[in-house]
């Protein structure tokens, strides 16, 4: 005489406490998520009036006597003094060297301008 074949209780599937667990813990992770889109929206949309009115700061290399010596750049608010007159003609621009970084962000370039 053969056995009716019973169903194991624990191979049904999942219980109705663990799918309501599994949803809850969804539910916190898509919420947790949105605050954080929202809150990254609001730091950029205000990016801009924060750094608005910073001044922009010029960097004046020491002369070939002062690099020599060790002294270091001079930074200013002021841009540097253009000639009294632009030549004619053509330029022969350099660049020498460019540094860039992330954190903060930054851009320099080292530029070598010679009236030919």
């Amino acid at each position: 005489m053969s056995r009716p074949a019973t169903l194991d209780r624990g191979a049904a599937g999942f219980t109705l406490l663990e799918c309501v667990v599994a949803t809850l813990v969804l539910t916190l992770l898509i919420l947790g998520l949105g605050s954080l889109i929202v809150a990254h929206d609001r730091l950029l949309q205000s990016l801009g009036s924060w750094a608005h009115g910073d001044p922009v700061l010029y960097v004046v290399p020491p002369r070939d006597t002062q690099a020599a010596l060790g002294s270091p750049a001079l930074t200013s608010a002021d841009p540097p003094t253009l000639p009294a007159t632009t030549p004619d003609g053509d330029l022969h621009v350099t660049i020498e060297q460019v540094d860039r970084g992330l954190d903060p962000a930054f851009l320099t370039a080292l530029v070598h301008v010679e009236d030919p």
